[in-house]
């Protein structure tokens, strides 16, 4: 996700998370987008330095509700967890911008094969992978979506969840 917020608090982590974030990685600007940029393979680190988007949904999974006395807790309150934060500043050059790209900060540190990214979670012991990020690519079936399906038919004790995304439209209003 866009990272994890460790700033501002009286501990090392999130209270709702401290001591229990077992690995963070933090995955530059890929090649693929070099020639666009004027930072090639930045890397600003794993702190949720744009949205909170990464920190709201690893308080989703797994905050124990420390910060709110118990009230509001994450699906899985006892869970560790691995962070892998790929959001990262981008600054595009002229080529970059005739491109269609615009400064700042997305998922530029998402790699091209997802399979990279799913095997560095389970080499740390993962066995369930959310990602809460997704695409316009309305349910098509893509290159992305083929390694997901090649991830999990090679490691069946591996879960990988996508979350529905942001994209839809209830046209009928059904819910």
């Amino acid at each position: 996700d866009t990272g994890l917020d460790n700033t501002g608090f009286s501990g090392d982590m999130i209270a709702d998370l401290d001591n229990r974030v077992i690995r963070i990685a933090s995955w530059p600007i890929q090649p693929w987008l070099d020639s666009y940029v004027n930072n090639p393979r930045a890397n600003d680190g794993a702190a949720d330095l744009d949205s909170g988007h990464g920190t709201h949904v690893a308080g989703s999974v797994a905050g124990n509700g420390t910060l709110s006395g118990g009230q509001y807790k994450g699906i899985a309150p006892e869970a560790t967890i691995g962070l892998q934060a790929v959001e990262q500043y981008a600054a595009f050059n002229a080529l970059g911008e005739l491109a269609g790209g615009q400064d700042g900060y997305d998922l530029w540190g998402l790699p091209q094969n997802l399979n990279d990214l799913f095997n560095q979670s389970f080499d740390w012991g993962a066995r369930i992978h959310t990602n809460s990020w997704g695409s316009a690519d309305a349910g098509r079936y893509t290159a992305k979506s083929r390694h997901v399906d090649e991830f999990t038919w090679g490691h069946k004790d591996m879960t990988i969840l996508f979350a529905a995304g942001n994209e839809g439209l209830d046209s009928n209003r059904d819910g």
